[in-house]
């Protein structure tokens, strides 16, 4: 039986520990040790561009060689270079690490309002 907290590293599938893995060895972070559960996790930690670059490049050939990963990740998965590229940008813009070279200031994510309150309703 399995204890871990949901959410937590140790219960997510294992396409998604790899991924993680990766992108937290590039900022030398143990993906156990990152709350993933949290709002705003990726703030945690920052990369340069360069890193950034690397791990997009990394994921796009991955999707593309490893079908498995692709099924797991992707709705919908085309062994397809282009297409794995676009889906690496867009994991990078969802849950990569801050850009450390943007010199913006820490992130808190505490200050992140729920998605419910920003809504707007439309007028007819």
């Amino acid at each position: 039986m399995r204890t871990d907290t949901p959410g937590s590293y140790a219960s997510m599938s294992e396409a998604l520990q790899y991924v993680l893995a990766e992108q937290c060895r590039l900022v030398g972070e143990d993906p156990t040790t990152v709350d993933f559960r949290q709002q705003g996790w990726f703030y945690g930690r920052s990369w340069n561009e360069v890193t950034e670059l690397e791990f997009t490049r990394w994921l796009a050939d991955r999707l593309y060689k490893d079908k498995t990963l692709r099924n797991s990740l992707l709705e919908h998965p085309r062994k397809d270079r282009r297409h794995c590229s676009q889906a690496a940008q867009e994991w990078v813009f969802n849950f990569g690490w801050r850009r450390s070279d943007y010199g913006l200031p820490t992130y808190k994510p505490e200050t992140l309002k729920p998605l419910e309150s920003v809504q707007t309703t439309r007028k007819e």
